[in-house]
């Protein structure tokens, strides 16, 4: 399970070879974590406006609008944030990198 692996350590050493995970698992897991923070739309524009939903993308624009407190709702939704394991930490880690990635952007 998930938690078991958020609770081992990071690699201290020399890893063997294929046990890192490749750049297609961190694009994966970085698409998933965008997915669960994002709200939900529609999957076409047709779409968004029959089932009055919002678009899946904004208009000229290519960017998914992530809610950190949305993604950090779904994950204790789904048992990954407890207050018995890591939760508080992983929150924090969460809050930091979202700083960082707005300190970071082009337009701050």
């Amino acid at each position: 399970s998930i938690k078991k692996r958020l609770r081992d350590n990071v690699v201290s050493r020399r890893p063997v070879p294929a046990t890192l995970p490749s750049d297609r698992a961190v694009y994966r897991g970085l698409l998933a974590l965008a997915l669960l923070g994002s709200s939900p739309t529609a999957l076409t524009l047709s779409d968004s406006r029959r089932m009055k939903l919002p678009p899946p993308v904004h208009k000229y624009s290519d960017q998914i609008k992530v809610s950190r407190r949305h993604l950090i709702a779904v994950l204790q939704c789904l048992g990954l944030l407890t207050a018995e394991d890591d939760g508080p930490r992983l929150i924090a880690m969460i809050h930091q990198v979202w700083k960082e990635a707005i300190e970071s952007s082009p337009t701050h």
